[in-house]
């Protein structure tokens, strides 16, 4: 695995996850554990241009937590850059079109040029309606609510929008309301699905990705769609909600694991309370209290 390279073409900065440093990462280390010629893994057979790897190796090698890794991988599922399969042995990925990454024909030659055009240029599918740049209506109906922030927005967490902001820099609200659904799904998380992203949720979600960035907020998600806490399965039975993990104190509470599933008590029950002071109710129950001298 450590013998040999791979190519990088000067056309992958015009990659639409160029400037999304966990999503490239992880892509460029796939591009690195896969295989260049077949051969078997415990009996199964892996191709060219697939690979086995693990999500804890990708860690490793990059230094991102599982959860930046998993939306990462989703990302890259959703856009068509790979394709992700179990079976018995563990999880294979293919990574589709690798012989264009790979390919030795010359690069001044019309058809290696051409060949590589094709790989790196965006696909005109319906899936660039979930990328980040966002659609001409959404943009347009975006400029309208600039010129009409409340004047209040900023006790709610949610700041006026950049102005330095620019249009390719504005969010797809759509595919993250689509990200955000789907990783609920997939965890079985009752968390209820969010079917609409206005008004203060969109303000909402514009400041916490100014704040902490895109990456931030998918790393997010996927902790809360994980979090027995959050879904309800606490001595409150309280459940989270779109609005209320977008809050700017309760995203930074979820972002550094206050509601990461607790480990075993000494009683041997499983401890989902998070830490004194973090109930979203600011309730206490299940205590009674012992007066002192009696």
């Amino acid at each position: 695995m450590e013998d040999g390279w791979i190519k990088l073409h000067r056309k992958m900065r015009e990659w639409q996850h160029y400037q999304r440093p966990s999503v490239r990462l992880v892509f460029e280390e796939l591009l690195f554990c896969a295989n260049t010629k077949p051969a078997w893994f415990h009996g199964i057979k892996v191709n060219r241009g697939e690979t086995m790897v693990s999500i804890e190796t990708i860690c490793a090698y990059t230094g991102f937590a599982r959860a930046t890794v998993v939306a990462a991988l989703k990302i890259l599922e959703e856009t068509k850059e790979i394709k992700r399969s179990k079976c018995w042995r563990g999880i294979r990925t293919k990574i589709v079109n690798f012989d264009k990454y790979q390919d030795n024909g010359s690069s001044e030659s019309s058809t290696g040029s051409s060949s590589k055009t094709e790989l790196l240029i965006e696909p005109q599918s319906e899936l660039q309606t979930e990328l980040l740049i966002e659609p001409e209506q959404e943009l347009k109906k975006d400029k309208k609510e600039k010129n009409n922030i409340d004047a209040n927005a900023s006790t709610s967490g949610a700041a006026a929008p950049d102005p330095e902001m620019s249009s390719q820099e504005s969010v797809d609200y759509v595919g993250l309301m689509k990200f955000f659904n789907r990783t609920m799904e997939e965890a079985g998380a009752i968390i209820p699905r969010c079917k609409s992203c206005d008004g203060k949720r969109r303000e909402f979600v514009r400041a916490r990705i100014r704040e902490h960035g895109l990456d931030a907020v998918y790393e997010m998600i996927t902790k809360a769609s994980q979090s027995d806490f959050l879904n309800g399965k606490s001595r409150s039975g309280w459940i989270a909600d779109f609005t209320w993990l977008f809050r700017p104190s309760n995203f930074q509470k979820v972002l550094e694991g206050n509601y990461d599933n607790r480990t075993k008590n000494y009683n041997g029950q499983q401890n989902n309370q998070p830490s004194t002071g973090s109930n979203p109710k600011n309730t206490v129950t299940g205590f009674k209290v012992i007066k002192a001298g009696g």
